[in-house]
């Protein structure tokens, strides 16, 4: 048994017994760039440090928690400005969904069994369930996306939770929360006191955040406190009190009635509160349409670009019609490292599925054009910016 001793240096077997792993995977680790010897024998054999056996440690409980080694590379590179708990709450959030992907397949089995007993229209049904879990998986696959190719350090949840300026005390409605991925990715920086209304017409969404909740209600700062409501926003929920922030991100493209729902939302608002709303990034569809025409495929987008910039120029009439003070600040995101075809046309699908319907037949040829032009030297990188808006009513009082 080789005991560890202070100023010791080991050799990579000695080392691999110490921390019961194979000489092999000192190698390998050696070879990935994660371990790196301290030193070298005079015969070139590779010593370790005691540093080294904490490193190694680390390395295999970030193995065990499902980090890659590409994952680890990168946090053992940015160690010093990275907290430890960070990495650990991120990863438990990928693997949490994980977790929630197996289980709406469950619950969707669920829904339709239970309409089969009652003998309701099972097709009808069944449309109606893959229609929100498309919703959820498009917006889904476009985070992902943005998480993979992003060359912004900055996460994008981060930095619009950093924007709601949140302090102790606070009243917080979210409207469409989804999964929640603004609080849950920031779990233990919401401020003591603070009370989160989530409201959201899908009721697996807030049966994920409910028990999300009961989980990890350890890990809140002191009195936070979280209210679930499943309603939809337009026809069921009713402005009972008012809130310091009303948050509306990525939620007017699924309003039928925009400018009524913002005018009861500036009426909800305390004195010095204000709106919190995102919408639909562009840049990239831009970009993909110049690749397109570079490839020889016949796919317009252009209508498509056109009609999220009206929409979103819409968008911004409503707030001003509605309130007295509109900002905008924008994130800017730069994505790179896209090398496959797949990549790109299945961000083109999440933004439009018709778009798809419509030129299916032709799709894996699409597909075989691009990665030649990849292949042939084109580099596919693009700025994304997506608009943040603060509305707020100024001069408003109790």
């Amino acid at each position: 048994m080789i005991k560890e001793k202070s100023g010791s240096k080991y050799t990579a077997g000695e080392l691999a017994e110490l921390v019961g792993v194979s000489p092999r995977t000192i190698r390998f680790y050696d070879k990935k760039g994660l371990l790196i010897p301290t030193d070298y024998s005079s015969r070139g054999y590779r010593l370790y440090n005691e540093d080294s056996i904490l490193q190694l440690q680390t390395i295999r409980m970030l193995q065990y928690i499902g980090m890659s080694l590409q994952e680890i590379k990168d946090y053992l590179i940015k160690e010093e400005n990275t907290e430890f708990k960070d990495i650990l709450w991120n990863q438990k959030l990928m693997l949490e969904k994980k977790k929630k992907r197996i289980e709406r397949i469950i619950y969707t089995l669920d829904e339709m069994l239970y309409d089969c007993y009652l003998g309701q229209s099972e097709a009808k049904r069944a449309v109606d369930i893959m229609q929100l879990i498309n919703m959820e998986e498009t917006f889904d696959y476009r985070y992902n996306f943005y998480e993979e190719y992003s060359a912004r350090e900055q996460e994008w949840f981060q930095w619009i939770f950093d924007r709601l300026e949140l302090f102790e005390g606070i009243k917080v409605l979210d409207m469409g929360c989804g999964r929640g991925n603004i609080w849950v990715r920031n779990w233990s920086k919401i401020p003591q006191g603070a009370t989160i209304t989530l409201v959201d017409k899908r009721r697996s969404a807030i049966e994920y955040l409910e028990s999300f909740y009961q989980k990890n209600q350890r890990f809140l700062q002191k009195g936070v406190r979280f209210q679930f409501l499943n309603q939809d926003i337009e026809t069921d929920f009713i402005f009972q009190e008012r809130y310091d922030r009303i948050v509306t991100d990525h939620l007017w493209t699924f309003i039928s009635k925009p400018e009524k729902l913002m005018k009861a939302i500036s009426n909800a608002l305390t004195p010095n509160g204000f709106m919190h709303s995102t919408h639909n990034s562009y840049g990239f569809m831009e970009k993909v349409q110049q690749l397109f025409e570079k490839a020889g495929i016949a796919i317009d987008l252009n209508k498509r670009i056109q009609q999220q910039t009206k929409e979103r120029t819409q968008l911004e009439n409503y707030m001003k019609n509605c309130f007295t003070q509109v900002n905008c600040v924008v994130f800017e995101n730069r994505i790179v490292g896209i090398r496959q075809a797949d990549a790109i046309l299945r961000y083109v699908q999440s933004q439009d599925l018709q778009l798809y319907t419509d030129y299916c037949e032709g799709w894996k040829e699409y597909e075989q054009k691009i990665n030649q032009e990849l292949k042939e030297g084109v580099i596919f990188e693009t700025t994304i910016t997506a608009p943040l808006y603060r509305c707020s009513v100024i001069g408003d009082s109790e």
